[in-house]
C-alpha cells in the first residue's frame, strides 16, 4: 500500500479507527514509532504523520509534514460505459482506476438489465482502496445517466466503439462510448449514428467482452503515439 486514505487528511490530529485502525495497527502489526502516509484524494498533498498515542480500538496521529505531491494524478481520460452486470464493473474499476480514467460516465443502454443498481459509495470505496494501492493522487469522478439519448443530449462530443466501426488507428481526443453485452440495439444505433463523431472498433476479428472493450478503449491514453491496435 503506497499510502492510507482519510477525508480529513491535511488536520493536525488525525483519529484512526475502525476497518482504517485494525489495517495499520492489528493487520500490519504497524509500531508505534512508525510514520505513515496519508491522503484526502482532493488537494494532491501527501501527508506524513507520527503517532501520538494508540488504544486497543483508535490510535490518534500528529500531522509533521506535508507536500504537494500530484505524481500519481492523471490526464484528463473520460469512458462512458453503458451498464453491465454490477460484479463485472467493481472488479474492472481498479484497472480502469490504475491506468487513468479521470471520469466515468455509467449509461443505462437498451440492453442493461434494469435490475442492475449501482453502489456508488461501494463503488466509491473501491476506488479509494485502488489509490492507496496504485498511489493514485485523486479520485475519479462517477456520473450515471438514465439512458442513452440523456447522454448524448448532455455530451456533444463523443466517440463509440461498436462491431463493424472504423479500426482505430489514430489516437482520438474525448470522451468513448463503449455498449453493454450484446451491443447497442437498432434504435440505439441509429441515435448514435446522428450523435456520435465516429464509429470505431478495435482491429481484431475477436469478439470483445464489454469490460475487455473498455479497458482496451481506456489504455488508449497510454499509448500517445501508435499505428493500430
Amino acid at each position: 500500500m503506497v499510502f492510507s486514505y482519510d477525508e480529513k487528511s491535511g488536520s493536525e490530529l488525525l483519529k484512526i479507527e475502525g476497518e482504517s485502525f485494525r489495517h495499520l495497527f492489528l493487520a500490519r502489526r504497524s509500531k508505534a514509532d512508525k510514520t505513515f502516509l496519508f491522503r484526502n484524494l482532493k488537494d494532491g498533498f501527501l501527508y506524513e504523520y507520527e503517532v501520538q498515542n494508540v488504544s486497543k480500538k483508535d490510535a490518534t496521529l500528529r500531522l509533521i509534514s506535508s507536500k504537494k505531491d500530484e505524481s500519481g494524478q492523471v490526464s484528463a481520460n473520460e469512458i462512458a460505459w453503458c451498464v453491465v452486470d454490477p460484479k463485472t464493473i467493481e472488479k474492472t474499476l481498479p484497472m480502469l482506476n490504475e491506468i487513468g480514467v479521470s471520469k466515468l460516465y455509467f449509461v443505462y443502454s437498451d440492453r442493461s438489465q434494469k435490475n442492475f443498481k449501482l453502489d456508488i459509495d461501494r463503488i466509491n470505496r473501491i476506488l479509494i482502496n485502488s489509490c492507496c494501492q496504485c498511489g493514485r493522487s485523486d479520485l475519479m469522478d462517477i456520473y450515471v445517466y438514465k439512458s442513452l439519448k440523456e447522454f448524448c443530449a448532455d455530451k456533444k462530443e463523443f466517440f463509440v466503439f461498436d462491431f463493424g466501426g472504423e479500426p482505430v488507428s489514430k489516437v482520438f481526443d474525448g470522451i468513448f462510448l463503449v455498449g453493454p453485452e450484446g451491443g447497442f440495439s437498432e434504435d440505439e444505433k441509429k441515435l448514435l449514428s446522428k450523435n456520435a463523431k465516429k464509429i470505431l472498433s478495435f482491429k481484431t476479428k475477436n469478439i470483445l467482452r464489454s469490460e475487455t472493450a473498455v479497458v482496451s478503449a481506456a489504455s488508449l491514453a497510454l499509448v500517445p503515439h501508435f499505428k493500430t491496435i
